[in-house]
């Protein structure tokens, strides 16, 4: 279990971000538009941008007063939630994808995702403004972790009774990639060694190019016998089973792999959890397949 964990943590994805051409000096280079980073997977792409600001800095063409409010990330023309983790928004996206391919040092090819920024008062339908900087984004992952807590021992107790350094280490231990300082105050909150009341999902339906985001929750005491397969099934039985006349074309994905729907759900959570606490599930349905099916997402409770 410990080494699948290792390797979702040191997950990481190669990104370019080019500033809008808008927000810039008109002698701007073009090159000088680009940053280049390659960011853990399991992390919220808005935690970089201090960083990514202070390389364009001198080359924008607007007053800053907060190198986190006004800004928001795009791909495609699509407005990236910066509220799910950057591995399950590329995963999401990957099939639209415009992806560049270049040779790395070792002479092996390298995927870059490319992303846009944008800046103005005015954020686009769906993303929450952040106005008090990392101060709120912090905030809202310990909201995270106080839902997810209470999904799996049906209180926030367990996180509520971390003293106020084990909060601030927790926090930390994201920023520095300090897992070992995250196992420890991870187990203390959600422990793999105690039955769970239920376990905390989050669905990722992609259909047709349509995202929709649903909250689900299994019994804990049914999960060791409940496999990730009937978990789903059961959520979105008109896409299953994967073997049906639509061909297979129904993908599921976490932390970027294509797990065995045999797993046990139990298992499955405590190997790929995210680092906001809950298991990020992406069900993406082929186009084809979605095309005789868009009624019927419109007719169930997804939020």
């Amino acid at each position: 279990m410990e080494e699948i964990r290792r390797l979702v943590w040191d997950g990481t994805l190669n990104i370019e971000i080019t500033v809008d051409a808008d927000l810039v000096l008109a002698d701007a280079a073009e090159s000088s538009r680009r940053v280049f980073l390659k960011v853990p997977r399991d992390m919220y792409l808005v935690i970089y941008l201090p960083f990514i600001v202070a390389r364009i800095q001198d080359i924008l063409k607007i007053d800053l007063n907060d190198v986190y409010q006004g800004w928001w990330f795009h791909f495609g023309g699509t407005a990236l939630d910066w509220t799910q983790p950057i591995g399950v928004l590329y995963d999401s996206l990957h099939n639209h994808r415009e992806s560049m391919m270049g040779l790395g040092d070792s002479g092996r090819r390298v995927e870059i995702w490319k992303l846009r920024l944008n800046h103005s008062h005015q954020y686009p339908s769906g993303i929450i403004p952040i106005i008090n900087g990392l101060r709120q984004i912090r905030h809202y992952w310990m909201h995270q972790w106080k839902q997810a807590c209470f999904i799996s021992n049906g209180s926030s107790k367990h996180i509520m009774s971390l003293s106020k350094q084990e909060a601030l280490d927790f926090w930390d231990s994201i920023l520095l990639r300090d897992r070992k300082l995250f196992r420890s105050i991870c187990d203390k909150i959600i422990a793999s060694s105690q039955p769970v009341k239920r376990i905390p999902v989050k669905i990722h339906l992609v259909v047709g190019g349509i995202r929709k985001v649903k909250d689900a929750a299994a019994e804990g005491p049914l999960s060791a016998q409940y496999t990730l397969g009937e978990f789903i099934g059961q959520q979105f039985p008109e896409y299953f089973p994967l073997e049906s006349a639509a061909g297979g074309q129904t993908e599921i994905l976490m932390q970027g792999i294509r797990p065995s729907l045999d797993l046990p759900l139990d298992q499955v959570y405590f190997k790929l959890a995210s680092f906001d606490g809950f298991l990020h599930v992406l069900v993406k349905v082929a186009p084809s397949q979605a095309c005789d099916d868009m009624n019927k997402i419109t007719s169930k409770n997804i939020c």
